[in-house]
């Protein structure tokens, strides 16, 4: 009864926390669209050039360092007092890294914003930095809780977080354009304060749990523990692969603008151009969330088949999400490279970079593959290798950049990004055939899959050959939906019929034999 429990605890706790994420990711990619349209291609240029600094920030207090604190609470679930002594270790070792990080960007802001090429980003800069400081108390109490089994705390604090951000984010690029009509960097400056005030009410409301639960006292009873020295080796490496994107988007922040201002172009110009490729992002993260989401059920399945030691189940798996990812990756990729024109017009309100946006969401199919290779090397508990592979990936992207920037423009860049992605997937897939085997699809597969995607782009075609919903916004809106959501049935059905998605496939889906019972009794 009391495993029962725990585990009906532990399903609750990681379902929450999943939905909380899942909202995040939403959030942080649709409030993008008002922004932009708000404070338009350069204010976005502006906002952009500084969010991979945030980014980095909000992985480590969210990913990288919750998940090895809660496994070191973990370990010592019997003994509370070494759980706080780990705590309160786990806060001076944050605090210590924040600060470098804040003083690193607070101090050295002006240079970061001249080798990005625009020493007007130095504000912007100073203002992410602050986010550091609360690493700290956001790293160690979620990952303290993480470790108890309790997400709750960890995903009321995230949401929070960035609800509160999103609406700063909003009002600020309001007032800032239409009320105080200010400088787009002191407006940029403004949206980004909206991630201080999230993160320091989400501090708050996680001090404020810990203290109804445990009275703010330092542990009085001699503790010998200390933090194992490679945590932080396996903390950088969970940063490097968690936040790959972001680590692309960093490299745009200090290579794009700077290049093609070296190109001859004037600077107000490059500012538009790099702020119309960062449209690409929004789109590139709400694609990835349905495949997030997706991906989240695969650790835990893997894991549990691997403490069993049921080999033939761990290759099952592993090649129906493989099968399942190119199916997923190849659709939602096709539908976002055939809708650009009326979705670039509709949310950004011109048909300016949609060329460039198709190459950019044209990587989305090899971002599902190496988000679903990443997830399986996780579920063997696998961390340094995928970041190895994470990082060449890294490196190739910094190298293309430099190399096809100039001649080929934004372009580019987004191809570099998509190379970059193909030699990290590459690397990754090598990596985990040393440790599983798995099928790789038959050309009957590929063929039968290239029919259920070309019939789905039927609808999305009709509606882009339609003039009038690509002169109106709404309507546009409103045919894009609706074209979409036909597509997607009509996949559905079609991947069923020809079987490029079978019943043994669902099965193995979280409340696949729910769905396929419910199904049964319908047609019944």
């Amino acid at each position: 009864m009391i495993n029962r429990n725990k585990k009906e605890t532990l399903f609750q706790g990681a379902l929450i926390l999943t939905l909380a994420s899942l909202l995040s990711k939403v959030l942080s990619a649709v409030y993008r669209v008002p922004f932009q349209n708000m404070v338009g291609d350069e204010g976005f240029y502006i906002f952009q050039q500084a969010y991979p600094f945030y980014g980095i920030s909000m992985t480590l207090s969210l990913t990288a360092a919750p998940l090895f604190l809660s496994k070191l609470m973990a370990e010592h679930s019997d003994d509370n007092a070494k759980q706080r002594y780990l705590l309160q270790q786990g806060q001076r070792y944050l605090t210590l890294l924040g600060f470098v990080l804040f003083s690193v960007l607070f101090f050295g802001a002006t240079v970061i914003a001249r080798l990005m090429g625009d020493v007007e980003l130095a504000g912007i800069v100073k203002v992410t930095s602050v986010t550091y400081l609360l690493l700290p108390f956001l790293g160690s109490y979620r990952g303290y809780y993480q470790g108890l089994n309790n997400m709750t705390p960890t995903a009321i604090s995230q949401a929070i977080e960035q609800l509160i951000r999103v609406f700063i984010i909003i009002v600020a690029a309001y007032i800032g354009v239409h009320v105080l009509t200010i400088s787009l960097y002191r407006v940029g400056e403004l949206a980004m304060s909206g991630a201080i005030i999230g993160g320091l009410v989400a501090a708050f409301l996680l001090w404020r749990f810990d203290g109804k639960r445990y009275p703010h006292e330092r542990v009085k009873q001699q503790v010998q523990l200390e933090l194992p020295s490679g945590i932080w080796r396996d903390m950088i490496a969970v940063l490097i692969t968690s936040a790959l994107l972001i680590w692309f988007q960093m490299a745009d922040a200090f290579q794009v603008y700077r290049l093609l201002v070296e190109q001859g172009m004037a600077g107000e110009q490059a500012k538009i151009i790099k702020g119309i490729y960062d449209r690409g992002q929004p789109l590139i993260q709400l694609g990835a969330v349905v495949v997030t989401s997706f991906s989240l059920s695969i650790i835990p399945m893997i894991s549990q088949a691997r403490i069993r030691q049921q080999r033939m189940t761990i290759e099952r798996l592993v090649s129906f999400f493989m099968r399942t990812g190119i199916a997923l990756g190849v659709a939602i990729t096709a539908a976002l490279v055939m809708m650009m024109p009326t979705l670039n017009y509709v949310l950004f309100a011109d048909y300016e970079g949609v060329s460039t946006l198709r190459i950019l969401v044209g990587g989305l199919l090899l971002l599902t593959l190496l988000i679903i290779v990443t997830s399986v090397l996780q579920g063997f508990n696998i961390i340094k290798a995928p970041a190895m592979a994470a990082a060449c990936g890294i490196g190739v992207k910094l190298y293309l950049n430099h190399l096809w920037i100039g001649p080929y423009g934004i372009s580019g860049s987004a191809w570099a990004t998509n190379v970059a992605l193909l030699v990290s997937l590459f690397i990754s897939t090598l990596i985990l055939r040393r440790f599983v085997s798995f099928r790789v699809p038959t050309w009957q597969f590929v063929a039968k899959l290239s029919v259920c995607v070309m019939l789905m782009l039927v609808p999305l075609a009709i509606i882009e050959s339609v003039p009038l919903l690509q002169q109106h916004r709404l309507l546009g809106l409103l045919g894009i939906l609706v074209a979409s959501s036909v597509g997607a049935v009509v996949f559905i059905v079609a991947a069923s019929f020809w079987r490029v998605i079978t019943p043994q496939d669902i099965v193995l889906l979280p409340l696949g034999r729910t769905l396929l019972n419910y199904v049964k009794k319908r047609k019944r």
